[in-house]
């Protein structure tokens, strides 16, 4: 994972890396349904503000919920304004890990 500390290149270094990476991880979904793969297209999903397209990848791939995936609805029902399922969804992703330092970690990647 690229750290990203400077504000003002951000967006910028998450569009480039979208761009360099998406086409790549839509093959590889296609392919394999591989839980990390779809994890990462939902993350791809969301970083290009687009939460449809990310509850559609977990809806639809991921049988397995990991604290990640409940990260990942959050993110994406909180993109939606859907304020309450996003705080349940918070709450399950805390209760699945040992450590709350899931959403520290996860923060940065929105």
């Amino acid at each position: 994972m690229t750290a990203l500390h400077d504000e003002d290149n951000k967006s910028k270094r998450i569009e480039e890396l979208n761009k360099q990476y998406s086409s790549a991880l839509k093959t590889v979904l296609q392919k394999d349904k591989n839980p990390r793969v779809c994890e990462a297209n939902a993350i791809l999903a969301l970083s290009e503000s687009d939460p449809e397209k990310a509850s559609k990848i977990y809806c639809l791939f991921l049988t397995m919920h990991t604290s990640l995936t409940y990260l990942l609805m959050a993110k994406a029902e909180e993109a939606r304004g859907h304020t309450s399922g996003a705080k349940e969804l918070y709450l399950q992703a805390t209760q699945n890990t040992s450590s709350p330092m899931a959403l520290t970690l996860a923060g940065p990647l929105f």
